[in-house]
């Protein structure tokens, strides 16, 4: 499991933290340009093992590659094993390996024999990286386990370490509660089916907020544009801030997210048996509208907002943080297919499109008239489809449900 701290490193320590993180980012895409030239050469695939080698002998050449701890880039290397081998697997939805930006947000990474962590009180704690010695960090909670790894990262509020902990936590016993079905939307974030009302997420931003952001990312542009202009493409002082204040918002945007995703799949996960959610391609939901040159796309921007409102409500790490959530509180997770589940009564299980008049959030049944709010009709559907799942924990990857014939078509008692 992860534990992830505030960290307060000296302003010394902090310079040298920097400039590892850019190495690190060197590293990656030198080994990234290496790898794929190979390929398109001599159709050779490199991996660590190989290019171990010739990072030391980099280091023995360049100083300022010397002064990144040896582990932390070989750690990169192994990184990119990684991120070949789930591109390679058909099983998993990672694209290939791309080149790391500049503004990426820094991080360096420790195995976890190269770190030390110790106690300093309720509050505080240090822990020892190479090269640097002891740096504090907040004690937010306790570490709970052996240290097998150690990563450290800044953002726009700061510096943090995150560990990655060897806990003896098993899967917990079922818990014996009743099972739920959840629609994940746009404007409810969430539909549960056995509640009456559904979870809203408050503004990740407010009203004055979002001005200011509007005005920072409108200067920005302007400042983007003079620099091209008449500064060679020099980034200015003034340009630099600007960045870091756009930062500062969206980084505090998205722990307002994660804050309410946390909550609800905790509360989620706590009080039901087994949680079913729909198994959506996000990826192919916020696909942009924009076509190509040849056959150019219809409502561009309307598309871009709804894919802003679907990203804001983040279904992808709602599932990823039930997987092992409904793990640790004995519940288990179930995927059904989302095809019909927003068209189809919860009550008759007629299915009709026109059912859904304007896509509005009411839903009006055709067939027998039943009406109840769109998502918790959808909600319903869900748990319907989950119900008929054997119960299999031991599956890395939940079944997804298929709408049966009761779904697609009406009863026969229906007129």
């Amino acid at each position: 499991m992860g534990r992830y701290y505030r960290l307060y490193p000296a302003a010394r320590q902090a310079e040298r933290l920097t400039g590892w993180g850019h190495t690190s980012r060197a590293v990656w895409n030198v080994a990234l340009a290496q790898r794929q030239f190979a390929w398109t050469q001599r159709k050779v695939t490199l991996r660590a093992v190989g290019q171990n080698r010739q990072l030391t002998e980099a280091r023995a050449e360049l100083p300022w590659l010397a002064d990144l701890p040896a582990q932390s880039g070989q750690q990169m290397l192994r990184n990119l094993d990684a991120a070949y081998d789930n591109w390679w697997n058909p099983q998993h939805p990672a694209g290939p390996p791309r080149f790391k930006k500049r503004g990426t947000h820094l991080s360096v990474q420790f195995p976890g024999q190269s770190v030390a962590v110790r106690v300093l009180n309720p509050r505080w704690g240090q822990v020892r990286l190479p090269k640097i010695g002891w740096i504090r960090f907040r004690l937010s909670r306790p570490v709970g386990g052996e240290v097998r790894n150690a990563t450290v990262s800044h953002d726009a509020f700061g510096w943090h370490v995150s560990f990655g902990v060897a806990a003896a936590e098993r899967p917990a016993a079922a818990n014996g509660l009743p099972g739920c079905g959840v629609d994940f939307g746009v404007a409810c974030s969430a539909f549960v089916s056995d509640e009456s009302a559904p979870r809203h997420m408050t503004s990740t931003l407010s009203a004055g907020e979002r001005r200011r952001l509007l005005s920072l990312e409108r200067r920005k542009a302007r400042q983007l544009r003079w620099a091209k202009r008449h500064n060679a493409g020099r980034y200015s002082k003034r340009l630099h801030r600007n960045i870091s204040e756009i930062a500062k918002l969206r980084a505090r945007q998205a722990r307002r997210r994660a804050d309410f995703t946390h909550k609800f799949t905790t509360d989620v996960a706590k009080r039901h048996g087994w949680v079913a959610i729909e198994n959506l391609r996000v990826v192919a939901m916020t696909a942009s509208a924009a076509g190509s040159v040849e056959v150019p796309g219809h409502n561009i921007r309307q598309k871009a907002a709804l894919n802003r409102a679907i990203l804001d409500n983040a279904p992808g790490e709602r599932r990823r943080q039930l997987a092992y959530k409904t793990r640790r509180f004995g519940s288990e997770l179930r995927l059904v297919a989302p095809a019909g589940t927003s068209q189809t009564c919860a009550a008759c299980g007629h299915r009709d499109p026109a059912s859904r008049p304007g896509c509005g959030r009411v839903f009006a049944c055709t067939a027998c008239g039943y009406q109840a709010h769109a998502d918790a009709n959808a909600a319903r559907n869900i748990e319907a489809l989950a119900a008929g799942q054997a119960v299999n924990r031991t599956r890395s990857h939940p079944r997804v449900a298929r709408p049966s014939s009761r779904m697609r078509e009406p009863l026969g008692s229906v007129v």
